[in-house]
C-alpha cells in the first residue's frame, strides 16, 4: 500500500510537529562485486552495536525490510521479503562487505528477538562465499549510565492518558508542567492489559518516553530520554498517579510526578484530537485506484491521493475471497476490527514498528503523512455500483470521535480493468441498460453477484 512507510524504531526517528514528516527511508543498498575466494574454515564473529529497521516497499515496490549495521571492520546489510512487523525467524539475504573487501550475498535465516523498548536484537549465521562462516549479532548499544550531575524535579498535574491496550498493550501518559517550560511522556509496553504497576526504563517504548524543556521550541536534539530508573503508577478509581526518579541521557536526574484521569476507550497516537474531514476525490481529477493485489487474501484497497499530492485516503474492504476481476460488491461496509467479511479494516493507528494501517485520512508533505493523522475507528462505508462506476461514501469517526467523512468517485471498474484471464474467457456487455460479465461461463452483474 502506498504511503505506508517505516523507519524502525531503531532508527531513532520521532514523530513530531505536522510540518515534519513522519518517517526517513535508508540508502537503497549498492550491491558490490563479489569478493574474491578467501582462506576457507575459519569462523568470524560479527558484532555490532546498533540495528536500523527498514520498511523498502515503496522503494521495491513489492514487500521488502531493510536492516542494516556496521563496526569497525564490517558493513551488514539484511533484506527480507516481507514486511517484518513482529520478532521471530525470517528467511533472508545477508550482505556482508569487509571495510576492506567487496560485498558477499548469501541465502540464510535471520531472527528477530525483543530487546526491550520497543528494540530488536537480529542474529544470523551464515556460511559465505569465501567459505567462513560468520556468526552476526546486531544489538541496540549498550546503555552506560552516567553519574548525574543535576536533579530536575517535575510536576505535571494535568497529563493526559492514552489508552493503546486493545492495540499494543501499551499506554502513554503525557503533558506540559503548568508553566509550559517542561513536557514529559511515559509509555509502558507489554504492560498484560493493565495500568497499575512498576515500570523499568527498559521497558519504555523510546519513542514516547522523554523529557523536554520549553518544548514549544524545541527541535528533534532538544528530546531526552532515559537511559535508568522507575515509574510507579497507581489507578484509584479513574485518578492516575505517575511518580518516577528518572536518569537522562543528559546526565541528569528527573523526579517526575504527574496525575492524569483514566480513560478506558483506546485513543490512538497521533490520531486528530480536534478538526474534520469532508473529502471528495474523483477519477480523471484525483489519482484514485482500486487495488487488488490483495484479492486473495480478501482484501481490495482503495486509494486516493489529491492531484496535487497533497492529501491521502485508503480504505481497506475485507470482501472474502472476492475474485480479483470483479469489484468491490456494492452494499454498506461497517468500520470496525473484526476483519469479517463484509467490513471496512478500522484503523490501529501506528504499531511499534512506526508503521501505519489503513482505514485511515491524511495530509502529505513531501510523499509523506503528516501529524495528525484521522484514523478511521468505526462508522461505515457505503459502496454504489451502477454499471461499474464505482461510488464510496464513507462516514466515519475516529479514536477521538472527531468526523471523516470522505467520498470517492472510482469511475469505471470492472472485469475489463482487471482481466487476468483470456480475453476468450472473459467478455463484458450491456443487457436492458445493465452491465453484465461472463467470466469462465458464468455471468456475473458489475457488482460481482453470481447471476443464477
Amino acid at each position: 500500500m502506498a504511503l505506508t512507510i517505516l523507519a524502525g524504531a531503531n532508527a531513532g526517528e520521532r514523530l513530531t510537529l505536522s510540518r515534519k514528516p513522519f518517517f526517513t527511508k535508508a540508502p537503497i543498498t549498492v550491491v558490490a562485486d563479489k569478493a574474491p575466494a578467501q582462506l576457507a574454515g575459519t569462523t568470524i564473529d560479527i558484532v555490532c552495536d546498533s540495528v536500523h529497521i527498514y520498511d523498502m516497499s515503496n522503494v521495491f515496490g513489492t514487500p521488502i525490510t531493510q536492516i542494516t549495521s556496521a563496526n569497525d571492520n564490517y558493513d551488514i546489510s539484511i533484506i527480507i521479503a516481507k514486511v517484518v512487523e513482529y520478532f521471530g525467524t525470517y528467511d533472508a539475504n545477508v550482505g556482508i562487505t569487509p571495510k576492506d573487501g567487496t560485498q558477499m550475498l548469501v541465502n540464510g535465516k535471520v531472527t528477530l528477538t525483543n530487546a526491550g523498548g520497543g528494540k530488536a536484537i537480529v542474529t544470523s549465521t551464515v556460511t559465505a562465499e569465501d567459505g567462513n562462516t560468520y556468526n552476526i549479532r546486531l544489538q541496540p548499544k549498550t546503555t552506560v549510565v552516567p553519574e548525574c550531575k543535576d536533579t530536575v524535579t517535575i510536576n505535571i498535574p494535568k497529563a493526559r492518558f492514552h489508552n493503546k491496550i486493545e492495540t499494543k498493550d501499551a499506554f502513554q501518559i503525557e503533558g506540559k508542567t503548568t508553566d509550559l517550560m517542561y513536557a514529559a511522556s511515559f509509555e509502558p509496553t507489554n504492560v498484560g492489559g493493565k495500568v497499575a504497576g512498576t515500570y523499568t526504563a527498559s521497558q519504555l517504548y523510546d519513542l514516547y518516553s522523554y523529557v523536554l524543556y520549553d518544548p514549544w521550541n524545541a527541535t528533534d536534539d532538544d528530546f531526552v530520554e532515559f537511559l535508568d530508573g522507575t515509574v510507579k503508577i497507581t489507578v484509584v478509581g479513574k485518578e492516575i498517579t505517575v511518580v518516577a526518579g528518572m536518569v537522562g541521557t543528559d546526565a541528569v536526574y528527573y523526579k517526575i510526578t504527574m496525575t492524569a484521569e483514566y480513560d478506558d476507550v483506546v485513543r490512538l497516537t497521533a490520531d486528530a484530537q480536534t478538526g474534520s474531514v469532508d473529502r471528495t476525490y474523483t477519477v480523471g481529477i484525483d489519482n484514485v485506484t482500486v487495488d487488488t493485489d490483495y484479492a486473495s487474501q480478501g482484501v481490495i484497497y482503495v486509494d486516493a491521493r489529491s492531484a496535487d499530492g497533497t492529501d491521502y485516503t485508503t480504505i481497506g474492504f475485507v470482501c472474502g475471497n472476492t475474485d480479483k476481476d470483479i469489484v468491490i460488491p456494492a452494499g454498506e461496509y461497517p468500520v470496525n476490527y473484526t476483519n469479517a467479511t463484509g467490513s471496512v479494516m478500522a484503523s490501529t493507528g501506528i504499531n511499534n514498528n512506526d508503521k501505519v494501517y489503513p482505514s485511515y485520512y491524511s495530509t502529505v508533505s513531501n510523499g509523506t503523512l503528516v501529524d495528525p493523522i484521522y484514523f478511521m475507528v468505526s462508522g461505515k462505508a457505503v459502496v454504489e455500483n451502477n454499471n461499474g462506476e464505482l461510488k464510496i461514501t464513507v462516514d466515519a469517526v475516529n479514536s477521538y470521535d472527531r468526523p471523516i467523512h470522505v467520498v470517492i468517485n472510482a469511475g469505471l471498474q470492472t472485469a475489463i480493468e482487471h482481466v487476468n484471464a483470456d480475453a476468450a474467457e472473459v467478455s463484458k456487455y450491456i443487457r436492458n441498460g445493465q452491465m453484465y460479465i461472463l467470466r469462465n461461463g458464468n455471468v456475473y452483474t458489475a457488482t460481482g453477484a453470481l447471476v443464477k
